[in-house]
């Protein structure tokens, strides 16, 4: 399905195919509409063992980005979805799942059907008049897009999912865009069930957690002993409601586009939050080992409306448990380096999209001068009120943009590079 194609909701009696996955919607009627209400819904079969393949298709499309219905923007990825779902009655491992079918084997899987994150609905939030129509229609209640868990070899975004898909679970793959639309297809086996760290005494995995009904994911030991350092990062908008990234660094990855490591944001709502790999836009970006101090991941954000928003550490771990390793915030349009470790990062901004104003870095390279230094050298004033006068004892200005209280620019300049400026009032 594209975009302007989603919610077609059908009546029917088919038998379900294993393997694949299906949405039930929940009862109409009900007052008011976000009120919970009871559905008992009763599955007879077989329980399912052995290998299960499922066929998987995508779109053709292949040009640019293009307004769908609601005028939300859809990408040539957009109709390369599959729902998919675990057919047995125990929980399978994520993380063999997309080493199954998205890893490039030469010998039994040189061209993988699709990319290697999975992608979750949890269901955190009910239905609300303040969430823009994502994907189809004018409707009073929406769904909130950013609900989703994305997971795949850098680990889940937002943090805490276990990686087990339990018994039944529904999720979303993305097919490559270059795979054959003919004979792809998804395989489950049993060795997914099964947690083999232990040969000669294997286990089944934990099959505690369905995500149906506003369910948050609980925190898990990471039991996957590769080695990975992260940083998960929340935007928060004025209202409260925050969207994550993840950046790891991880045994195995790299610094360009890994199939295994790296997962697509897929959020269609007003407010997103990315990290940049070229002019691909990241939910989960994984990097290479070691960590070098030096690097610099861009970030991007979505704004929907002028006001003020705020940029913080949701969660960290590996060498970024360290407090001795620092965590910056570069603010490229305020010429600001602020340490994350310290205080969340707040800003005002306008409507838009930023894809060069923020990058996290792991040093302050303004020759290791604090952003309080730097604020303590930045002498300003209003003579009679007659015109604004910005002079830096320390460094060259290198941007300014002056913000009134509504968060709206009034003056920018993005090449200053002078230590003294007047800005005239209008």
């Amino acid at each position: 399905n594209g975009i302007g194609h989603y919610g077609t909701w059908q009546n029917t009696t088919e038998v379900m195919l294993p393997g694949k996955g299906y949405i039930v919607r929940g009862i109409s009627g009900t007052s008011p509409e976000t009120t919970p209400a009871l559905n008992t819904v009763e599955f007879t079969g077989i329980a399912r063992n052995g290998i299960i393949s499922h066929n998987i298709t995508h779109g053709n499309y292949s040009g640019g980005d293009y307004p769908g219905a609601g005028n939300t923007m859809a990408t040539e990825l957009d109709d390369n979805w599959n729902l998919v779902g675990n057919p047995y009655p125990s929980s399978i491992s994520a993380t063999k799942f997309i080493t199954q079918n998205a890893s490039i084997i030469s010998t039994d899987n040189p061209n993988p059907a699709i990319t290697g994150t999975i992608y979750l609905w949890n269901h955190l939030n009910l239905p609300s008049n303040l969430v823009n129509d994502p994907f189809y229609g004018d409707y009073v209640y929406n769904y909130n897009p950013n609900n989703y868990i994305a997971f795949n070899n850098t680990g889940a975004n937002p943090p805490g999912f276990n990686g087990n898909i339990a018994s039944g679970q529904a999720f979303f793959v993305l097919m490559d865009h270059n795979a054959s639309t003919t004979g792809s297809s998804v395989v489950f086996n049993n060795n997914m069930r099964y947690d083999d760290t232990d040969p000669l005494n294997p286990s089944p995995y934990a099959n505690n957690e369905f995500f149906r009904v506003m369910q948050r994911p609980k925190p898990h030991a990471n039991r996957n002993t590769i080695e990975r350092h992260r940083i998960w990062l929340d935007l928060i908008a004025p209202n409260d409601h925050a969207n994550s990234i993840l950046v790891g660094y991880v045994e195995n990855a790299t610094n360009g586009e890994d199939r295994l490591y790296d997962g697509f944001d897929l959020s269609k709502t007003s407010i997103r939050f990315y990290s940049l790999i070229n002019e691909d836009k990241m939910s989960i970006q994984g990097r290479s080992l070691p960590c070098d101090v030096s690097d610099t991941v861009p970030l991007g954000l979505v704004i929907p409306e002028n006001g003020n928003y705020t940029i913080a550490i949701n969660s960290i771990d590996g060498l970024f448990s360290n407090t001795n390793q620092d965590i910056f915030l570069e603010d490229t349009y305020l010429n600001i380096i602020h340490d994350l470790r310290n205080t969340p990062y707040s800003f005002n901004s306008n409507i838009g999209t930023f894809n060069n104003r923020f990058i996290l870095r792991y040093t302050n390279n303004a020759l290791n001068i604090s952003e309080e230094t730097l604020l303590n050298g930045l002498v300003i004033s209003a003579p009679n009120n007659n015109f604004i006068k910005v002079s830096s004892e320390l460094e060259q200005i290198k941007t300014i943009s002056v913000f009134d209280v509504l968060g709206r620019i009034l003056y920018q300049d993005m090449s200053v590079n002078q230590k003294e400026l007047i800005i005239n009032n209008p």
